[in-house]
């Protein structure tokens, strides 16, 4: 970006940053009545044990696909580097025992 003028990177970073803020706020909406039902934090020796332990025959592409979670993310993931949000649990286990193309 460092051909636009000034003022418009500026705009363009101000809207970037308005455009997370809003993905997170909606995301903190279907994530808020989980955790008031079942706690807060996930336990990533659960997540190890119940789901990533399926999703071996997984890539990172196909969960992101799945998902819509980004490929990056997935890689992760799949690693056992990150734990997603219990609310990802049961889907990626189903995604793991599911044959993959």
């Amino acid at each position: 970006m460092g051909c636009l003028p000034a003022q418009l990177d500026e705009a363009w970073s101000v809207f970037l940053k308005s455009a997370r803020a809003a993905v997170v706020d909606f995301r903190a909406e279907d994530r808020d009545p989980w955790e008031r039902s079942n706690g807060p934090g996930p336990d990533p020796e659960a997540f190890r044990r119940d789901v990533l332990s399926v999703m071996r025959n997984v890539s990172a592409a196909k969960l992101a696909e799945l998902t819509g979670l980004s490929r990056n993310y997935c890689m992760l993931v799949l690693r056992g580097e990150r734990v997603p949000h219990p609310t990802w649990w049961a889907p990626m286990s189903q995604f793991g025992s599911a044959p993959t193309c």
